[in-house]
Formats: C-alpha cells, structure tokens, sequence
C-alpha cells in the first residue's frame, strides 16, 4: 500500500467519502507527484473499507479497484 487516507465532506450532509474512488480524482495528482510516479496504490481507512489502484496519464486519473452495487435505479432527465 503506498497511501492510506480518509476523506472527510463537511458541510454536504455526507461526512465521510465512502470509498468511492471520487476523491482520488482530485488527490491522486497529489500522490503520484509526492511518490514520483504515476502508479500507486491507496488504502481507504474508514469503516467500510476499500482499496484502490490509481493510474495517471497527461489528462485523466483512473482509480480502479473491486466493487459491490449499493443502489440500483432509473434517472429520468
């Protein structure tokens, strides 16, 4: 595991990230920059878990990692 993190939402009824992987879309340049490379893995510490494998290239952050369906449904626009 390179990086161990928790991320906190105050203020958007959330509290905490529930290992979403949206928050490395933002920290995930932070890291790759501080480990010098554009590879790493992360490790989400709250109650539920997770773990992410994040890549970089010029552009886009790709987090990956296992995933379980929490909610199922139809957006009508």
């Amino acid at each position: 595991m390179d990086v161990v993190s928790r991320v906190f939402l105050p203020g958007g009824g959330v509290g905490e990230d529930t290992v979403t992987g949206a928050a490395y879309f933002v920290i995930a340049r932070y890291w790759a920059q501080r480990l010098g490379r554009r590879t790493f893995t992360a490790h989400q510490a709250r109650a539920r878990v997770g773990r992410l494998d994040c890549r970089l290239d010029d552009v886009t952050v790709t987090p990956t990692g296992r995933c379980r369906t929490a909610i199922r449904g139809d957006f009508y626009l």
